[in-house]
């Protein structure tokens, strides 16, 4: 092994410090493939250390990658830091492990990484891998990027999934009383605003829409904090509605201070007219919820592997990197896959991926934490969003979205509003011959060709289900041939740049389109 001091090196260094390793040499004997043992002990690591001198090691057969570089690739894809140690180019380096000059794709994987992350050198003396800086510095920075970003800052940590997924409607209150976010039944109740309330006072938002608020009682000794009142809601779907609300403290586990205000509403009235039609829809979305749910896990372990997939992810990348500078748009943004990569490989893009899904956005919380300085998630219908700013964005991108939507046109034209001029749109849509159980028996054999299909044989048999299931009950959503698609993008507004059909097993199409470089600014 051509770093085996160095690597002893690092190991006797990180485990003198009281850090748990789990390197190759400590592995037993094991039936599975090499590929698929190593990408399992990486998953359950908080971060990775890579060395990497003149050969990037063994290549598995009917692979055009080595172990090492599989292991780094499931790493980025999963959210797992990887501290990067390049041994320098001016090192004399044995010959029999020396490949630089040989060997493209280690010279493109050295340049890959020098691109993507602070990269530390390292030379001939094991003791100049200075390993131990690097992990204090991940640690101070992984402290210090404690703070969730939820819809405007809700900490997560303190705010439970269970409060997203009560079946009440409920809504948070940051310390001054103003609104910063809600659940899916209270999205269902006031007609799934996003920007409108969000940031505003509590009282200014009431006032606003016409509600009415009364305060009844107050938690003897709790000041303000634990409170109950009568609350009317004049909502465009239900009429009339009144609650009895709930409001309590949410306190900082350091300070004891509020940080937030849970507010959780019961409707008062008994009449089974009025009640009867508002469960009904939040029945309908909590439904909806819970199939997401189930498929938001299941579908990384698999499309991850799948290269139709993760080749359409790169498509969205190389568009958005070609964009002026600026932010970027996730329409859609679901596990986050699509915005993981752009972050990945920009360390200029900030990202605000958007999804009405929480347990998508929690995986992408999860993936992306690293970058929470850099990204933005809003939990909004797309077709509701409504507080991005004009001539603000300078890419955006809809993978498999545009279909699903009521209102594609309205949607794009607003698209268009947000872009700066030469702004970039890339999306995904199906074309006219699309079938899912296509797609789906593609995935399935290229799983079975790689040797993956065993490992994620139960989440295959999910995401299966789930995909014939939403194509029943969305049997509406639309599919497009070039011509259609390229009209529509022209209607509202767009230059169409590019058309490649065939795409995703041939069920898929791809498209680049951009706002003129000429056009003026305009409100919505």
């Amino acid at each position: 092994m051509d770093l085996s001091e160095h690597r002893q090196y690092v190991l006797n260094s990180l485990r003198a410090a009281g850090i748990s390793v789990d390197p190759m040499e400590d592995w037993s004997a094991d039936p599975d493939l090499p590929q698929r043992l190593s990408q399992n002990r990486v998953k359950g690591c908080d971060f990775c250390i890579l060395l990497l001198a003149f050969r990037r090691g063994f290549i598995p057969k009917g692979k055009d990658k080595s172990i090492t570089q599989l292991e780094y690739e499931y790493a980025m894809a999963n959210g797992i830091d990887v501290l990067v140690f390049l041994l320098r180019d001016d090192t004399p380096w044995k010959r029999e492990y020396d490949e630089l000059a040989t060997d493209q794709e280690l010279q493109r994987w050295r340049n890959e990484l020098r691109n993507n992350h602070v990269v530390s050198e390292f030379g001939l003396d094991p003791d100049s891998v200075e390993v131990l800086p690097a992990v204090m510095r991940w640690l101070s920075a992984r402290e210090d990027s404690h703070r969730t970003i939820w819809p405007m800052a809700v900490d997560m940590d303190l705010v439970t999934q269970s409060f997203f997924e009560s079946t009440f409607p409920a809504y948070i209150l940051d310390d001054s009383r103003c609104v910063v976010s809600w659940n899916s039944s209270f999205m269902v109740l006031v007609g799934q605003h996003d920007g409108p309330i969000r940031g505003q006072s509590l009282e200014h938002w009431l006032a606003s829409k016409g509600h009415e608020m009364t305060v009844t009682s107050t938690a003897r000794g709790s000041g303000h904090s634990i409170e109950r009142a009568t609350l009317v809601l004049h909502t465009e779907r239900f009429g009339r509605m009144e609650f009895d609300q709930l409001t309590t403290p949410i306190l900082d586990r350091e300070s004891g201070r509020v940080k937030y205000f849970a507010a959780a509403l019961s409707p008062s009235v008994t009449e089974r007219e009025v009640v009867e039609p508002f469960l009904e829809a939040v029945e309908s979305r909590l439904a909806d919820q819970l199939f997401w749910s189930q498929y938001a896990v299941a579908y990384d372990r698999v499309l991850m592997r799948y290269p139709s997939y993760t080749q359409l992810i790169e498509m969205h990348c190389d568009s958005v990197l070609k964009a002026p500078p600026g932010r970027v748009l996730d329409l859609g943004a679901g596990t986050g896959n699509v915005t993981l990569a752009i972050l990945n490989r920009s360390a200029d893009r900030r990202v605000i991926a958007v999804d009405y899904n929480q347990s998508m956005l929690y995986q992408l919380l999860r993936k992306c934490r690293k970058f929470e300085n850099r990204m933005e998630i809003r939990f909004a219908e797309i077709e509701q969003l409504v507080d991005i700013m004009p001539g603000s964005i300078s890419a955006v991108v809809m993978n498999n979205v545009l279909m699903f939507l009521t209102e594609p046109l309205k949607v794009l034209q607003r698209v268009y509003a947000w872009l700066i001029a030469g702004g970039v749109l890339s999306l995904h849509v199906p074309n006219l011959n699309s079938s899912i159980e296509t797609l789906l028996l593609d995935v399935r054999n290229k799983l079975e060709e790689s040797g993956d299909f065993r490992e994620v044989s139960e989440d295959y048999s999910l995401v299966y289900s789930q995909n014939l299931r939403m194509g029943s009950v969305h049997k509406k959503f639309s599919k497009f041939s070039a011509d259609a698609l390229t009209q529509l993008l022209e209607e509202a507004g767009f230059i169409v740049n590019l058309i490649k059909d065939g795409t995703y097993a041939g069920q898929g199409m791809y498209a680049v389109a951009s706002k003129p470089k000429d056009s003026i600014p305009h409100a919505e």
